[in-house]
């Protein structure tokens, strides 16, 4: 039986290069679910003023299905800030990356996003969005978050693999950047 782990977040939050350098310590197969969207068409029409595709989300999921069903190997790796969208049935684990959302505004701009998707974006990390998503499909119980901030790229593989070994998070970690961050800092994002 395949172990289907998702990793989940925020654009910026280093979902890809973990996603890979998890694969290569697991020898499994990575699905970014942007790239799976739209090479399989599973959209309905692209957003200009947000830059992003409208998914067909009765599509894309039987599409995920399809794949994971015909799928063989030990480990499958599913990346995308909606992985909550992968039939839970199937998730083993889902793991939820965090980012202190003023290092999430730099990584941002430094792609030369628009203010008004950064801004989007890192209210989306402020509130926690991903995790409340997946929590709301799948429970607290197979969901993991990772404030990804102060680590490295091995430090975080490590810290996943060591969650595989045991199946299941040893110590819940859910983050709340509002009792962390100054309010007027966070004003800027949320209003």
């Amino acid at each position: 039986m395949t172990i289907i782990i998702v990793i989940s977040g925020v654009p910026g939050v280093g979902k890809s290069i973990i996603a890979t350098k998890l694969a290569e310590k697991l020898k499994a197969k990575v699905i970014n679910l942007s790239k799976f969207i739209i090479d399989n068409k599973l959209y309905v029409s692209y957003d200009d003023n947000r830059k992003t595709y409208i998914i067909d989300e009765e599509k894309t999921i039987a599409k995920i299905r399809e794949f994971i069903e015909d799928y063989k190997d030990e480990y499958l790796i599913i990346e995308g800030h909606y992985g909550e969208i992968v039939p839970k049935e199937y998730i083993n684990l889902f793991f939820v990356l965090r980012l202190h959302p003023l290092v999430l505004y730099e990584r941002l701009k430094k792609r030369k996003w628009n203010e008004k998707k950064i801004k989007e974006n890192v209210a989306a990390e402020i509130l926690g969005v991903p995790t409340a998503n997946a929590i709301s499909v799948l429970g607290e119980h197979r969901i993991c978050e990772i404030n990804v901030t102060n680590m490295n790229l091995d430090n975080v593989v490590n810290r996943i693999l060591e969650i595989i070994k045991h199946g299941r998070c040893e110590k819940k970690e859910f983050i709340d950047w509002t009792t962390i961050i100054d309010f007027k800092l966070l004003e800027k994002f949320l209003i």
